[in-house]
């Protein structure tokens, strides 16, 4: 058995029935995705940030680089997170259109080299990535931001380097993502408590501090009943992506493949591993 197969390999031994078994795990928790910095910078402005989400057309970029075997992601949760909400599919359909009426709303209008302007500043915002969050898929979002004149300038980083730039608040987008099988895992990234500071490393890179957002946080943790507990959950992956706080992107999957002797694996979507404890020999 191996896993984090390579898509292409993948798609290769999944054709060969005779030999070869494969799954495409789809982690519970956040899906891959990006934080927008709303305190400083072009995010500050919502209509920057809707932009941003509308320009993106991520089911096509998906299917061209995964081949159809890994989805899109349409907000803070993947749908395999119990409380997952499929309103957030309908947010958010590529527009190109709508994204430059809101940037042309925000007072960017197209200047030298088909990149936005606005008080003699370019709409230039970073992208730092290190590895392994997505390199390849930020390549193909700095195209797709492009063609609306929004200049995303994608930066190779070390983790090292990426705790810098959260103390010292100097960025603008950075991707996370998160493994975990409780809704409540969206306090982590959108609770204001969970800003970092120099010395208190923390995930809310958006660096929001929305009053209403900690509340409805706060009562997510502490229902028990799961029909109240969804519909609260429900509310805040609206609010985050009303905001246009996460830039969803694909899903966090595990990609595996085994030979076809065995059987009996099964995967555990809230630890993203295969489990063993069942596996025998086909006859």
């Amino acid at each position: 058995i191996a896993d984090s197969v390579p898509v292409l390999d993948l798609k290769r031994l999944g054709d060969d029935r005779r030999n070869y078994r494969t799954v495409v795990g789809n982690a519970a928790g956040m899906p891959l995705g990006a934080l927008l910095n709303t305190s400083r910078g072009p995010f500050q402005d919502i209509r920057v940030r809707q932009a941003l989400s509308y320009a993106l057309d991520r089911p096509r970029m998906v299917q061209g680089m995964f081949f159809g075997l890994i989805d899109p992601a349409y907000g803070p949760l993947s749908k395999t997170t119990p409380g997952y909400s499929a309103a957030v599919e309908a947010m958010y359909r590529p527009d190109r259109n709508r994204a430059i009426a809101l940037l042309e709303e925000a007072g960017w209008k197209m200047g030298p080299g088909g990149i936005r302007v606005k008080d003699g500043q370019p709409l230039s915002v970073g992208y730092f990535v290190p590895p392994p969050m997505g390199q390849d898929v930020a390549v193909q979002m700095q195209a797709e931001a492009r063609r609306v004149g929004i200049d995303l300038k994608v930066e190779n980083i070390t983790f090292a380097r990426m705790q810098e730039l959260v103390f010292a608040n100097t960025y603008d987008m950075l991707p996370l993502r998160w493994i975990n099988a409780d809704p409540s895992l969206l306090a982590i990234p959108f609770h204001s408590r969970n800003i970092a500071e120099t010395g208190r490393y923390r995930f809310n890179w958006a660096r929001i501090q929305d009053p209403k957002m900690d509340e409805l946080l706060a009562q997510g943790e502490a229902i028990v009943d799961p029909v109240q507990r969804a519909a609260v959950y429900a509310e805040i992956q609206k609010r985050v992506m009303d905001e246009a706080l996460w830039l969803p992107i694909h899903n966090q999957v595990q990609t595996i493949a085994w030979r076809a002797n065995r059987t009996g694996y099964r995967f555990a979507r809230a630890q993203w591993i295969m489990r063993f404890y069942e596996v025998s020999e086909a006859n």
